[in-house]
């Protein structure tokens, strides 16, 4: 009997991931976006059910958002108090600089990457033009100061949303607002910054939610030194069709950053769960 104990015992204190933060089935999934940064793993029934997405924290990378508007054609809000009009327009005047400086020191790297950033630009641009896409320069996650759920929802005046969260810390003011306002959601994907230190907290949140865990990724180094990532963007969904009834860890969708060690935990969650 202690053996055996001793042998669990073992075995827990290798897991690497929160039990509640792991899926308990192989889903049906569909990847957004590309393969590297800025592509997420949604699920796929939920997917095809929502008919809006709610965008959370934009910066300057808006291919999930292009790629989820050329797979659906459907409603897309985007929020971000850092990457307004100003924010872009001020890009477009640095990158001319620098556009016109590698000309005259005949700077090919710079000359690329500038006409890499005005390709950018003119995407972006693009894109506000579509009648069904809109951008709000707010934040999330500052009440007044900003736009809640509340607001999110009344906007997008919807019962079927998909929500995208990257809301660097912000996501942890949200939470509560997730929960009450979850009959109207079909998916969320979020990604948990300082996950080590708010483990129990979103433990809280998942339990509270009752969604799916359907795709865990990790994009965060063990900065606490008990082998938990620091980030994590979880998969969460309504629904779920089941490929397996063993989770499939690591698949086709899972992208490694080397510099974050996302291989060797992905590798151990598979071990382990």
């Amino acid at each position: 009997g202690g053996t055996k104990k001793k042998i669990i015992l073992d075995l827990k204190k290798k897991y690497m991931i929160s039990k509640y933060f792991r899926p308990k089935k192989f889903y049906k999934l569909i990847r957004i976006g590309p393969r590297n940064i800025g592509g997420f793993v949604l699920e796929e029934v939920g997917f095809n059910k929502s008919n809006c997405l709610m965008s959370l924290g934009i910066s300057t990378n808006i291919e999930f958002e292009l790629d989820y508007f050329k797979k659906k054609n459907c409603k897309i809000h985007m929020y971000d108090h850092t990457s307004g009009p100003n924010f872009w327009r001020n890009m477009y005047y640095l990158n001319m600089l620098l556009f016109f400086k590698s000309l005259i020191t005949l700077n090919l790297k710079k000359f690329d990457f500038s006409l890499k950033q005005f390709n950018s630009i003119k995407k972006y641009k693009n894109f506000l033009l579509l009648k069904k896409v809109k951008f709000f320069e707010e934040g999330v996650g500052f009440g007044r100061y900003g736009a809640d759920i509340k607001k999110i929802i009344g906007r997008a005046k919807s019962k079927n949303i998909m929500f995208k969260i990257n809301i660097e810390h912000s996501e942890y003011r949200i939470l509560d607002e997730l929960i009450k306002y979850k009959r109207l959601i079909d998916g969320i994907v979020v990604e948990f910054h300082d996950a080590d230190i708010h483990k129990r907290l979103i433990e809280k949140f998942l339990k509270k939610l009752c969604f799916n865990v359907i795709h865990v990724c990790v994009s965060g180094r063990d900065y606490s030194g008990k082998k938990i990532p620091s980030s994590i963007t979880l998969t969460l969904s309504k629904y779920g069709k089941i490929i397996s009834q063993k989770p499939n860890y690591p698949n086709k969708f899972d992208v490694y950053l080397n510099k974050t060690n996302s291989h060797k935990y992905l590798i151990d969650l598979a071990k382990n769960i």
